[in-house]
């Protein structure tokens, strides 16, 4: 049975340093990669907006999908309708996956503070699941200075 690995895909800053990160790991360990979209669809309140959160994710996937094939990992893209940005919802769809390692980024897109983000302190409270929280080096790293 072939590795599974499933990489939460948002619009955090830190989202391409985990996408890099996830694809390193597939190449490394001959592990399929399954993108999955999260976005809180609740936040959109206009039929618009929710089309044009989904055609970024449409977008990302594809760039995703140019680096993976860059490094021969395939990719698969495994997503609800509407991803909803909570814990247990996404370990409902990592259920379903199956993953040996779930990799997500450590900040959401609205978490400005210092530390990690909601989601990500409720992935690592609920999940069943080895998990990675990725932080892109590039960006400020006096949040984590007392962690």
């Amino acid at each position: 049975m072939k590795r599974r690995i499933q990489l939460l895909v948002d619009s955090s800053r830190d989202s391409d340093a985990a996408t890099a990160q996830a694809i390193n790991m597939a190449d490394r360990f001959d592990s399929a990669l399954i993108a999955t979209e999260i976005r809180n669809s609740r936040r959109f309140e206009s039929y618009r907006k929710t089309e044009e959160a989904r055609q970024l994710f449409q977008n990302r996937l594809h760039r995703i999908s140019d680096m993976a094939q860059d490094h021969g990992v395939e990719i698969s893209d495994m997503r609800s309708k509407a991803v909803i940005d909570q814990p247990k919802d996404i370990l409902k769809i990592s259920q379903k996956i199956d993953p040996n390692v779930v990799i997500s980024s450590a900040m959401d897109g609205r978490s400005g503070g210092p530390g990690l983000s909601d989601r990500a302190a409720g992935l690592f409270k609920y999940s069943k699941y080895n998990l990675l929280l990725v932080k892109d080096p590039q960006h400020d790293a006096h949040e984590y200075k007392n962690i």
